[in-house]
């Protein structure tokens, strides 16, 4: 039993041995997933893709359909889809912007095409980009 246990240690350092001399590399570790470029532009209603996307800065491209803000008033959003759960949001917190994100100023984008980057997130099952400043939203031709 000795000298089997001892031919296979032998046989598996030959097979390293000859790995190494024949240039044979070592496997490496899958890379991690690259982190979604914003020079890739999403549809936001491909909710499949954006859920891949969570905590990484990605670059989305649509018509606002609607404006509002949350019974709170905390809250302000963007939505591209008239059910917000259809697609992801724009979300404006009231305590990062104030009235810089008034809803005068979020009604106007209401019909425009936008192109919109930030970090995905996902509240309650409805994904969305928090908007810090309005250099995240620019209007898409």
């Amino acid at each position: 039993m000795a000298a089997r246990a001892s031919l296979c240690a032998a046989a598996f350092a030959l097979v390293l041995a000859c790995g190494a001399v024949c240039g044979a590399e070592t496997p490496k570790p899958a890379a991690a997933p690259a982190s979604v470029d914003a020079a890739n532009v999403y549809s936001p209603m491909d909710l499949d893709a954006l859920r891949q996307a969570i905590g990484r800065t990605t670059t989305v491209e649509g018509t606002i359909v609607a404006s509002g803000e949350n019974k709170s008033k905390t809250v302000r959003y963007l939505n591209f889809t008239k059910n917000y759960h259809e697609s992801l949001g724009l979300v404006f917190f009231v305590s990062k912007g104030g009235d810089k994100f008034s809803i005068e100023k979020l009604g106007v984008w209401v019909g425009k095409k936008v192109r919109a980057t930030g970090k995905v997130s996902e509240y309650q099952g409805a994904l969305q980009i928090a908007i810090d400043d309005w250099q995240q939203v620019k209007e898409a031709r």
